[in-house]
Formats: C-alpha cells, sequence, structure tokens
C-alpha cells in the first residue's frame, strides 16, 4: 500500500477537538487514508465507528443529527471514541449539520472526508470556521510513487533532496546556494551508493577547504575535478575518493 505523506498529519491531529475535514477529487485515497487511520486507532484500543454516505444502509443515520448520535452512541455508548464519516459531500448543508454536531461538545472525535467542487468546500470551511483542521489530499504524488515503487528504501534520500532543492530555489544568496547543493549531493551520494552500479561510472570528489575547511563532497560522471563550491578561485581544489563503476 502506497504510504501517503498525510497520513503521519492527521494521526498528529486525532487528538485534537477539532473536526479532521479530508477534501480531494475523488479516487484520490481519501477511503484508503481513513482506514489507515481507523486501522491505527483500532490498533491502540480505541473506539471507533466507519460511516459511508456512498453505501445505501449508512444514509438513514444521516437523516438528521438525532439519528446519528443515535447510531453512534449504540455503537460507541457515550464513552470517548472516533467517528469516520466517508463521503459528506452527500449529505445537504453538510458544513451546518457537522457545525450543530461540534457545538453539543459530544465526546467523539469527527474525522469527514469529502469529494467535488471548490464551491462545497467553501460551504463546510464557512459553517465550520474554528472547528475543523482541513486536510487537502492530492493524487499520488511523484516522491509517493517513488518511495512505493524502491519499497521505501530511499524514503529520507528523497526528503533530501526535496529539502536541498527547495533551499537552493528560495535563495539568491550564492553562500547559502553552497550549503544547500552540499546538502543536495550527499543525499545523491547516498541514493547512488544504494541502488548499486549504474548505467555510467560516477565519481564522489571531495574538497577539504570547502566550508571554513570542513570539507564537501560532490559526485561527478568526469574524475576531472571542477570544484562547485569555489569556482573559478579553486576550480581545480580537491580529490577523487570513491569511484561507482557502471555495470
Amino acid at each position: 500500500m502506497i504510504e501517503r505523506k498525510l497520513f503521519a498529519d492527521l494521526v498528529s491531529h486525532l487528538s485534537k477537538k477539532e473536526i479532521s475535514l479530508i477534501v480531494g477529487p475523488r479516487q484520490a485515497g481519501k477511503t484508503t487514508l481513513m482506514a489507515l487511520l481507523r486501522e491505527h486507532l483500532d490498533n491502540k484500543g480505541e473506539r471507533t465507528l466507519y460511516l459511508n454516505l456512498d453505501i445505501e444502509w449508512d444514509r438513514p443515520h444521516f437523516d438528521s443529527q438525532l439519528a446519528l448520535l443515535r447510531k453512534i452512541e449504540l455503537e460507541l455508548s457515550k464513552q470517548r471514541g472516533y467517528v469516520f464519516v466517508d463521503e459528506i459531500q452527500r449529505k445537504e448543508n453538510a458544513g451546518l449539520f457537522l457545525k450543530g454536531l461540534f457545538d453539543l461538545k459530544l465526546p467523539y472525535k469527527f474525522i469527514v472526508s469529502g469529494s467535488g467542487s471548490l464551491e462545497l468546500k467553501e460551504k463546510i470551511q464557512e459553517s465550520l470556521v474554528g472547528r475543523k483542521r482541513l486536510f487537502e489530499l492530492s493524487t499520488i504524488t511523484f516522491d509517493e510513487f517513488i518511495n512505493h515503487k524502491t519499497d521505501y528504501k530511499y524514503k529520507e534520500n528523497l526528503a533530501g533532496f526535496q529539502s536541498a532543492l527547495d533551499e537552493m530555489a528560495a535563495s539568491d544568496d550564492v553562500e547559502q546556494q553552497r550549503a544547500a547543493f552540499l546538502k543536495l549531493s550527499n543525499a545523491v551520494i547516498g541514493s547512488a551508493k544504494d541502488f548499486g552500479p549504474l548505467n555510467v561510472t560516477v565519481y564522489v570528489q571531495h574538497c577539504p577547504m570547502a566550508f571554513n575547511n570542513a570539507g564537501g563532497d560532490w559526485l561527478s560522471n568526469s574524475d576531472e575535478i571542477l570544484n562547485p563550491y569555489f569556482g573559478d578561485a579553486m576550480l581545480h581544489c580537491g580529490s577523487v575518493t570513491e569511484t561507482i563503476a557502471s555495470r
């Protein structure tokens, strides 16, 4: 199963009284994400209830707030519990419906998902101001896909790539960009070693004088030294410290 980045944020929010509202396009994985959250809670011995407005026999429980409360109390009693409501867009005036439940200060945490239009999201948000946190789930991202395809062996390296690229893009300062390049280089070198032999031979190169003599590495497809940390000032300062041979 593909790990979604949003999962950790949602787990952290389970302890908050606010409604956790997950929105996104259909087939983005909202129902699967809710199932994982419910499994997480079940494994901790927490009481949970899952209702889906796409399921015909669940719909009568949403005829009124009282009908839903009766169902919740039947399943969870009046003790603390977690109520999952999937496909809330099927309920007319969904925002007001949820607002009324939240304002009753019940011992239940609501985790709600909804698909559909921007208009629906805006209506729900307007009714639930101060009563919810919005989690927007997109379709699978590139790094989520790559992590899944590589069995999450390079998860930390991919996170390092993105962090370094973001830092480089955010700064116009050459020294800050070089520091971010070092971070990116370390992640790339780690991945190259993890993947093993590549289609080309690459060289791990090192400058001992970079960053006030702390040193810095980079990866090159040539054994010629072209130092990225000093540029023209010390273009050929450094040495090859490791060769990762091609297949």
